[in-house]
C-alpha cells in the first residue's frame, strides 16, 4: 500500500483516521478502509509527517513499539492539537498510568476488538463525525 494521499480541505462527510508508520505492512490500513474510514497511513515517520502538512485526522492511532514511543502522538499535535490520539500499548499491552497527562485520549487493548475501537472513537469524535462513526457500524452489523 502507498502512503495515502487525501485531498485538502478534508470533506465533512468522512471520517479520516491517521494509522501509525509503526504499524508493518498494510493489513491494518486495508482492514480499516474496509470498514469505511479514510485512512492516513505512510511507512515511515518521515512519509506521516509529510501526510499531516497537508491532511488533517479525525483520530491518529498510535501504535507503540516501545515504552517512551509517543513518536504519532508528538507528530500529531505538532500540525492539529486538536486531533484525538489513541494508544496501542503493544509492547507491553497495558497504557502507562499517566495516559491523559502524556496528551493521549485513550487507549486500545491489544488484540484490538472492533466494538471497543468503535466506542473509544465515538467518545472522542465530534457530533458530526460520531454520526458518521454511527453510519458506518450500522454497515458492518
Amino acid at each position: 500500500m502507498k502512503e495515502k494521499i487525501i485531498p485538502f480541505p478534508i470533506k465533512p462527510n468522512e471520517i479520516v483516521i491517521l494509522l501509525s508508520f509503526n504499524l508493518d505492512g498494510a493489513t491494518f490500513p486495508e482492514l480499516f478502509e474496509q470498514m469505511g474510514f479514510s485512512v492516513l497511513w505512510a511507512k515511515t515517520y518521515e512519509q506521516t509527517e509529510s501526510l499531516l502538512k497537508r491532511n488533517k485526522p479525525d483520530v491518529a492511532i498510535e501504535w507503540q513499539r516501545y515504552a517512551e514511543d509517543y513518536s504519532i502522538l508528538k507528530l500529531v499535535k505538532k500540525y492539529w492539537k486538536e486531533t484525538p490520539v489513541l494508544l496501542c500499548p503493544n509492547y507491553s499491552g497495558k497504557p502507562p498510568p499517566d495516559l491523559k497527562g502524556i496528551g493521549y485520549a485513550g487507549y486500545l487493548t491489544i488484540p484490538m476488538r472492533i466494538q471497543e475501537l468503535f466506542d473509544r472513537m465515538y467518545a472522542i469524535l465530534t457530533p458530526i463525525k460520531r454520526k458518521l462513526l454511527v453510519e458506518l457500524w450500522q454497515e458492518l452489523e
